[in-house]
């Protein structure tokens, strides 16, 4: 039986280093998927869709092509290198207009974007929500450890995707469940750095943009309530 919610991941393949060493892991070695996977099968409420894409074009198509079935609602995942207002090769803008008119044809609840530095773009998270019917964005402000990264980002979406329709107009309700999921972590722990390769506290890494369901909701950045 088909769930409600659908869980799609974008991802495009990555140049990693092995840890302590200049040596670089295949890059179709690497992937989110077997972590996301798993959390389908603990989890159980949402069915898991992953390709791969590889510039502005191949993602379109990929997108598209990923939310053709018919769910209740759509949750993305975009995993990939980021650098200030680029993300996989493309502009950050060129990604979030696409999101935002897939979003006129489809419920896309949330976006989590698991990329370097993107979520240093507050007012372009802000804008873009508010222009659409999208609940929340996620995204990192540091250089984020991958795998660092990716415990944090299957966390966010076990606990976002248990969110009710009358949860989701809720504010307080949204935000508590980001707050649950990152609980787990010290406020001052790094998980990635700044531009200057600083380490930067985990309190400082996350950019949370909401916007609850409902007529007359606006888009805001409650990043800095994150670990109160």
């Amino acid at each position: 039986m088909k769930n409600k919610n659908a869980l799609i991941i974008l991802e495009r393949p990555w140049n990693l280093l092995r840890r302590g060493s200049a040596v670089e892991i295949d890059q179709n070695v690497v992937s989110v998927l077997p972590y996301f996977q798993g959390l389908e099968r603990t989890n159980g409420n949402f069915d898991l869709y992953h390709t791969n894409f590889y510039e502005a074009k191949s993602f379109e198509l990929a997108f598209d092509e990923l939310t053709q079935l018919n769910y209740e609602n759509y949750y993305v995942y975009i995993a990939c290198h980021g650098d200030g207002l680029r993300l996989g090769g493309m502009n950050l803008t060129t990604v979030l207009n696409k999101i935002n008119s897939k979003a006129q044809e489809q419920n896309i609840v949330g976006v989590l974007l698991g990329s370097c530095l993107v979520g240093k773009n507050t007012t372009h998270l802000e804008v873009y929500t508010e222009s659409s019917s999208i609940v929340w964005k996620i995204g990192y402000k540091c250089s984020v450890d991958w795998l660092e990264g990716t415990l944090v980002d299957l966390k966010l979406f076990n606990n976002l995707m248990t969110l009710s329709e009358e949860e989701l107009a809720d504010k307080d309700a949204i935000l508590n469940e980001m707050q649950l999921a990152l609980n787990v972590y010290n406020p001052m722990a790094s998980i990635g750095c700044d531009k200057n390769s600083s380490s930067m506290a985990i309190s400082d890494s996350l950019t949370a943009i909401i916007q609850p369901k409902g007529k007359g909701q606006r888009a805001k950045d409650y990043s800095h309530l994150l670990f109160e």
